[in-house]
């Protein structure tokens, strides 16, 4: 892209240069010129000091450039920006293509997996009843989690997920030869613990959000292709 720039400001140049005012008065010249332009006309976009060339000009001097001269260099110079921004284009498609190519489509997948059990697992704890997601527990996990919820309804306790959002799912790590693994769950959420029979908050508060980091482990499922066994 640089040097298309450096090429069109080239051919600007030699416009400029072959552009030379055709004067009706002879050995009209002896201007002096600060900041570029040609005689008599402020055409490089700086001052122009041309006190010699008014007191010398005619009222038949024209600033009308060769038109041959101007059409060629402007062709040249927007032949050069084309060419430039084809290259960039199909230089960030590359790159696009590059990134698609090493994007492995198993760990896609994976992370959708992960982001849909999230849910499901937040959603069946809110309501105190994981019946709905059994299916991708582990044994060992789902007594747990399930001991857990009975101890909260027996202390009149439910806890309260607001605004939950799944902010990162990675840091995936494979175990035993890729029939587990691991991955790292970050999520924002107001979370708080109400008595059901007050509806009292005991514990957080309702305005603040909470921010969760735990590792997740998974292992191959007989029914679903992944089921979560740990949490750690």
């Amino acid at each position: 892209m640089k040097k298309a720039i450096i090429c069109l400001l080239f051919s600007l140049l030699l416009c400029c240069t072959l552009t030379k005012p055709v004067s009706a008065f002879a050995g009209g010249g002896g201007a002096d010129y600060n900041g570029g332009g040609g005689n008599g006309g402020d055409t490089g976009g700086g001052t122009t000091h041309n006190d010699h060339w008014s007191d010398h000009s005619d009222s038949n001097t024209s600033n009308e450039s060769n038109p041959f001269a101007f059409l060629f260099s402007l062709g040249v110079g927007a032949f050069v920006l084309f060419s430039g921004r084809k290259k960039y284009r199909s230089s960030s498609s590359r790159k696009e293509i590059d990134i698609l190519d090493y994007q492995n489509p198993e760990e896609v997948v994976i992370d959708q997996e992960v982001e849909k059990i999230f849910y499901l697992v937040q959603e069946a704890w809110q309501k105190q009843n994981l019946s709905s997601v059994e299916k991708y527990y582990g044994k060992e996990l789902l007594q747990l989690h399930t001991k857990k919820i009975t101890k909260m309804k027996n202390k009149h306790q439910k806890n309260i997920i607001e605004d939950l959002v799944l902010r990162k799912v990675g840091n995936l790590k494979w175990l035993e030869a890729h029939q587990k693994f691991s991955v790292e769950i970050e999520a924002r959420a107001i979370d708080y613990v109400v008595d059901t029979q007050s509806n009292r908050v005991i514990k957080g508060r309702k305005e603040e959000y909470g921010l969760l980091r735990e590792k997740w482990f998974f292992q191959k499922g007989s029914k679903e292709p992944w089921i979560l066994y740990r949490i750690k």
